[in-house]
């Protein structure tokens, strides 16, 4: 059981977790740490930073433009602050925007490199002609600004992530849900929140925000060999780097492990001092209720919307082998070692890793290239015909609701493709979410609908005339007034327009992950 603590006098620790674990599984785990400690070079060095610039260069001249990037960017992280290597990393780079048509993220990597001590001479014209052309091509470009998602109303005062039409409704178990304060018609953003933890399987890209490297100009951590970011401002913004920097974790980690591990350090980042942070879990573990705090509007408030993430506290055997290996990671750190000296605090620790753990297994998902956990989006419930739709965007999430919501409805959205075989659907629900889904899609109204009526109907005879999933066709404001007109109800021809709707939409809005 997890946060028990032990039967002593004094009663202020908590039990080992890690107790039943033998010295030789212990043995095992440190080993395995001193392996990657081994594999992964963490310090900087121009031998190492000339040799991928080299290999770069073989990529670069064979036309393979993405491959010289990344070797380039290896080149950057392990190259010696201040030295020639930076600027010919940042020269060499340029080359390889250029020839990608990013001219942007060319001529800032020109001016880096312009900007770095030891740049040779002969370089100078060279990148100083290679900027001017950029810029003459950008001046000839149309520019589009880019569409960044909106809230379609206010935000909610105290949640700012979720509009001020939803409310957290919590049920006779304590479980808690986010609900319509009044009608919403479909095609409105009702939900837009960053992630509160992600981790992606790029190696290159920022630590921050998870640009990947061909789409921005990286700068190197000027620490260590392992971290990239793209602006000084996310430099400034991570929270967790300072903690980890020049230790054993890195970009190929599994993108689970890495998120279990940066929540720990975004809390441990959270609060003035470990003493600090073990009286606010104290508070928290005393509470009866698991309603969220009142707010989210700062850190110490959505480290406690996490932390009641998780909810029965309850510890199984298989999982301590995983949970112990995390918790020697993150003690193999020695900023965040000296933090705790003592034999209260390490018991502490272990039992938060354990919290964290159940927390990101249970509430994080998984995208194509990594995992991330949002705070609110994963408390949605699931329905096949969900009245929202999630979109993915850069570093953040957001609902747009894609059939009509009455005023006390239960927001959900569809955590598998509603394309997908109900069979195969069923399955999935059951095995990953042990769900039994009894929605309008798996469980048909018995409500008669005219299907005549919605055959002739002038917006669904426009949008079946006029769209094919193989051709874009704007069809998006006739799939609204459709669904707004039928979506409450539901039939062949309703999920049909529901399914271009979802398509054109997440269309319009696509992902960069």
């Amino acid at each position: 059981m997890l946060w028990k603590k032990e039967s002593s006098e004094s009663g202020e620790r908590f039990v080992d977790l890690f107790e039943s674990i033998d010295e030789k599984g212990r043995q095992a785990v440190d080993r395995l740490i001193l392996d990657e400690m081994k594999v992964y070079e963490t310090c900087k060095g121009n031998i190492v930073s000339n040799e991928w610039r080299r290999l770069g260069t073989e990529c670069f001249h064979s036309e393979n433009w993405l491959q010289a990037l990344t070797y380039y960017n290896r080149s950057l992280r392990h190259a010696e602050v201040g030295s020639e290597s930076v600027a010919l990393a940042y020269t060499n780079r340029s080359a390889c925007f250029f020839q990608l048509k990013r001219y942007k993220e060319a001529i800032t990597d020109i001016e880096l490199a312009l900007g770095s001590a030891n740049l040779p001479a002969k370089w100078i014209p060279i990148l100083k002609a290679r900027k001017k052309k950029c810029h003459q091509i950008l001046s000839n470009l149309i520019q589009l600004k880019k569409n960044e998602p909106k809230l379609s109303y206010k935000s909610n005062k105290n949640h700012p992530y979720i509009a001020n039409v939803l409310k957290i409704r919590y049920t006779d178990k304590d479980d808690n849900h986010l609900v319509a304060t009044r009608d919403i018609p479909v095609g409105k953003t009702v939900l837009l929140e960053e992630d509160y933890l992600s981790s992606y399987k790029w190696e290159h890209a920022c630590e921050t925000c998870w640009v990947p490297g061909e789409k921005t100009s990286l700068i190197p951590c000027n620490e260590c060999a392992l971290v990239t970011f793209c602006s000084t401002k996310c430099q400034k913004m991570n929270r967790t780097h300072k903690l980890e920097c020049g230790s054993v974790l890195n970009a190929e980690h599994a993108t689970t492990n890495r998120l279990i591990i940066q929540s720990i350090l975004r809390a441990i980042a959270t609060f003035h001092n470990i003493k600090s942070l073990m009286e606010f879990v104290g508070k928290i573990l005393l509470e009866v209720s698991k309603k969220l705090p009142d707010s989210t509007l700062d850190e110490k408030s959505m480290y406690h919307c996490f932390f009641k993430l998780e909810r029965d506290n309850v510890l199984h055997d298989e999982q301590l082998p995983t949970i112990y290996q995390l918790y020697r990671f993150i003690m193999k750190m020695p900023k965040v070692n000296v933090m705790f000296e003592t034999e209260e605090k390490r018991r502490f620790l272990m039992h938060l890793v354990a919290h964290h753990f159940n927390i990101v297994m249970e509430h994080s998902y998984d995208l194509r290239h990594g995992k991330v956990l949002p705070l609110f989006t994963s408390r949605l419930g699931h329905s096949c015909a969900a009245n929202l739709m999630l979109i993915i965007g850069n570093d953040y999430q957001f609902c747009i609701t894609c059939r009509p919501v009455k005023k006390g409805e239960m927001l959900c959205y569809s955590y598998l493709p509603i394309t997908m075989p109900m069979e195969k659907r069923h399955a999935a629900l059951k095995l990953g979410f042990k769900i039994t889904c009894k929605c309008d899609d798996c469980v048909l109204p018995t409500l008669p609908i005219d299907s005549e009526l919605i055959t002739l109907d002038t917006d669904y005879r426009f949008i079946m005339k006029n769209y094919t999933s193989n051709v874009y066709c704007p069809v998006e404001r006739e799939c609204i007034e459709f669904l707004n007109k039928f979506g409450h109800l539901w039939s062949s021809e309703i999920r049909s327009i529901y399914i271009i709707y979802l398509t054109t939409t997440y269309s319009l809005h696509s992902a960069k992950y």
